[in-house]
């Protein structure tokens, strides 16, 4: 259980962030790796966030149940690997827009999976 002094400079803080013009971003990576009072802190400001405050939680598994309420009620829309999959039109497009003509879509379209990720991403997306 989250200490109630913790909640407490969580509410200032969301007040703070409510009285600031500009929207902001929180992103929370990994969310399934929290203790389980980070996991009470990230539920809290999901209920409590104001308006100009967007949340982006990344995870592999386990918060349905945790943030079912907030599924329920459109506050929040999961996103599952076959929303962020390429389709194919986006990858030609992809290819088409790094290469250019120099190649033909489909030569690229031929490499390995991994190979592909190198030459459109770079070396570090593998």
């Amino acid at each position: 259980m989250t200490p109630l002094r913790e909640l407490d400079g969580m509410t200032a803080w969301l007040a703070e962030i409510a009285q600031l013009p500009q929207d902001i971003l929180l992103i929370v990576d990994e969310a399934e790796q929290l203790p389980e009072s980070g996991l009470e802190s990230l539920i809290y400001v999901m209920h409590n966030a104001p308006q100009n405050l967007h949340v982006v939680v990344a995870v592999r598994h386990g918060f349905d149940a945790a943030l079912a309420d907030v599924l329920a009620y459109g506050q929040c829309v999961p996103v599952g690997a076959e929303m962020l999959r390429f389709r194919f039109d986006e990858t030609i497009a992809l290819v088409g827009s790094r290469f250019g003509a120099r190649e033909g879509a489909d030569a690229w379209l031929r490499l390995p999976l991994p190979l592909l990720r190198i030459v459109v991403l770079g070396p570090m997306a593998t």
